[in-house]
């Protein structure tokens, strides 16, 4: 399950699950979105899936992914033309749901 794949990339990436960001739409997201320290629904999601989380992105067809870097990066005072490993270390916190198993 998603949730499981939280805990495989968290021990993979030596941080813990609330250094995670989760992004989700849908009732097998929960798992995940629950495991996570921070977990973001798309405005398309379910309302179940909203419930659980802590912030709600653009949908997801609207660029929801872009949208929770940018925001992450000017909270953290990062440039958005900051260095490749940090948007990547950024991006897999905020895009676990497209590499985790249904």
């Amino acid at each position: 399950d998603k949730g499981g794949a939280c805990e495989k990339i968290a021990k993979l990436f030596g941080v813990t699950l609330d250094d995670l960001i989760a992004v989700g739409d849908a009732g097998n997201d929960i798992l995940m979105l629950k495991a996570a320290g921070f977990p973001i629904a798309v405005e398309n999601a379910l309302d179940e899936v909203k419930k659980v989380c802590k912030a709600i992105a653009p949908k997801n067809d609207e660029f929801a992914i872009k949208y929770i870097i940018e925001k992450i990066c000017e909270l953290k005072n990062i440039p958005s033309q900051s260095s490749p490993p940090i948007i990547s270390r950024l991006f897999l916190r905020c895009a676990i749901s497209s590499f985790a198993p249904s």
